[in-house]
This record gives structure tokens, sequence and C-alpha cells, in this order.
């Protein structure tokens, strides 16, 4: 079933418009969709500030199975490529030129800590850049309580995501929870997250396995104006949600990063995105970055905490009928 989606608008096709919450999300759309142009209007697309949010993917692998996400395990894989130390270091020390004081992930469509020297690579990171902010995502299935211990204290921020369909927690998770009880700091910097791998979440460019199709109409999306994602080649993805690397924006093993921020391949997808989603094939089918969208007659059943830094919950759009059950 194809849903139309109009993000100019805010409507799916043949929904109830009378529904109050319904209208509120169409509001919200709107003034994302604001927003967006307010950050852009006082710059010429070639002439951007650098980016706030900064991936690095080191391994394109995941070792999780996920339904919603288009490189779990089961799922046809990338052509392995693992990212040099050469490279790495030198996009660090282009960051360190740049003072730049942003977020940085060294993750992105992947499970991190499958890369043997990703610790190695944090502790250089925040040393080089002490003034940004370095977070990791994991699954958790390979971090060690030792392996925590070891990297922890240079992460701003660490989210572990425990998937489970009973939410039970993986062995190395409740040592790591464990051992958080004890100290309050770390509580501060980490969320363990009990979460479902049969979660349906946004639709990933269209990518997503276990998300219906959806066409998107018009809208625009801060991505391109606030975000770089580099592959392990080095070469610059469309976005979080173009976990294939399907569209390339540059390579900053060939170019230095600002110069690829502000490259010709960048300011190409700038003017189509401010045009409208339906100007770029993966986008036309992104419902992320829009306000999370509920039709009329649907609830979401968010995350509920459990403690002061542990989650529990799944993410999805339910019927109503389903209100105040577990699933």
């Amino acid at each position: 079933m194809l849903r139309y989606f109009c993000a100019s608008q805010g409507y799916i096709a043949h929904q109830d418009f009378a529904d109050a919450s319904y209208m509120r999300k169409v509001n919200q759309l709107r003034e994302g969709l604001k927003q967006v142009k307010d950050y852009t209007a006082p710059y010429p697309l070639n002439n951007m500030p650098l980016f706030n949010k900064l991936e690095i993917e080191t391994v394109n692998r995941c070792n999780g199975q996920c339904a919603f996400c288009p490189v779990n395990r089961q799922e046809k894989q990338r052509p392995l490529a693992r990212m040099s130390e050469e490279l790495f270091y030198s996009v660090i020390s282009q960051l360190r030129e740049l003072n730049y004081a942003g977020n940085i992930q060294l993750f992105s469509n992947n499970e991190p800590f499958l890369d043997r020297r990703i610790n190695t690579f944090i502790r250089h990171a925040k040393s080089a850049l002490p003034l940004s902010f370095l977070q990791m995502m994991s699954n958790g299935t390979l971090l060690t309580l030792d392996k925590f211990k070891d990297c922890i204290g240079f992460l701003d921020s660490l989210i572990i995501d425990n998937y489970s369909a009973d939410y039970e927690f993986h062995p190395h998770v409740k040592s790591i929870y464990e051992y958080c009880l004890q100290n309050e700091e770390l509580q501060k910097k980490v969320k363990i997250c009990k979460r479902t791998p049969d979660e349906v979440l946004h639709s990933r460019g269209g990518q997503s396995p276990n998300h219906e199709k959806v066409e998107v109409i018009g809208g625009s999306c801060i991505y391109p104006f606030n975000q770089m994602v580099i592959r392990p080649t080095g070469q610059a993805s469309l976005c979080c949600n173009d976990a294939l690397g399907e569209v390339t924006l540059g390579d900053v093993s060939r170019r230095h990063i600002a110069e690829v921020w502000n490259g010709p391949e960048y300011v190409a997808i700038r003017e189509k995105i401010l045009r409208g989603r339906q100007h770029i094939r993966q986008c036309s089918s992104c419902t992320n970055m829009l306000p999370f969208f509920v039709p009329p007659g649907h609830h979401v059943d968010e995350y509920i905490p459990d403690g002061h830094f542990l989650m529990t919950g799944k993410l999805r759009v339910l019927p109503s009928s389903s209100w105040g059950k577990k699933n």
C-alpha cells in the first residue's frame, strides 16, 4: 500500500482532518518547515556555516537483526569497508584546524564496537577536540565492562540500545547497568534503552525493511545544512538515512572537509531540498526530520522511565485500541 504524505500541507491522503491532535501535528509540521527556511535564509548555499553534527563510520557492518534497519545482518550487505587509521586521524586533524566544537559520533549505520580500534579513536578524538560533544551509540552486545570503563571517561554521552523481544538485559549491558548504579556521575552521561528489534520507526529514506511505502510530497529537511556523514572510504553520504551510501556528496580523503561541505555536490542537494523532498529520490520517501506524525485513531507507545538512566518501551504507531496495553 502506498500512502501519500504531503509535508507542505501536513496530511495523509484519505485521513480525517477533524481530529484535533492530528491538526496539532499539521501545525508542528508547518513550524518545522519554517525553521529550516529561517536557518538557511541568511547564507548562500555555497557558504553555509560548518556542520554541527558529524558522523564518522569506521567500519560498515552491524551485528544486529533489527527489523527496521536496512543494514541489519539479515539484509543485503554493503561491500565491506574499514576506515584507514591515516584517514581517521586526518579528519580529526582537519576538524582541529577548524576549532570544531559540535557533535561527533564515531558511528553511523553500524555497530561501532565491531571495530577493535574504536576506543583508541574515541580517546584521540576527545583529546584533539576537547570542546566537541562526543557521543556513541551501541547495541551493547560487544561492549564488555572493561571496554566501557576504558572509553566512558572520554565520552560526553553513551546510549546503549538493548534489543530483546522480552526486554531482558544482554549480559554485557546488565553489568554496565549495575556498575552505573553505583556512580551518579555516570548516570548523567549513560542512557540504556530496553527495546525490541521489531520496532517500526521512520522510513529511513524509503529503505527501512518493515516500513510501509510512503511518498513525501513537498517539505524540506535540515540535514543538508547541519550534518555530515563520512563513510569508511572517506565519501560523504547524503545524510544518516542514506544507510547504503547511495548518494555521495564529496570525498574527504581527496578534499579538505570544509571544501567538501560547501562543494558543488552539497550545493546541488541544498537547492533541491529547498524546493521539496520530491526532487531527491531518497528524500521523496523519507519521513525522518518531520515532526513525528500520527494519523487519527492512532497513538505512539513511547518509552517509559524505569530509573534515572534506564528506559523501557517500544516506539511505533499503534491503533487506539492498543492504548494502555503492554506489547
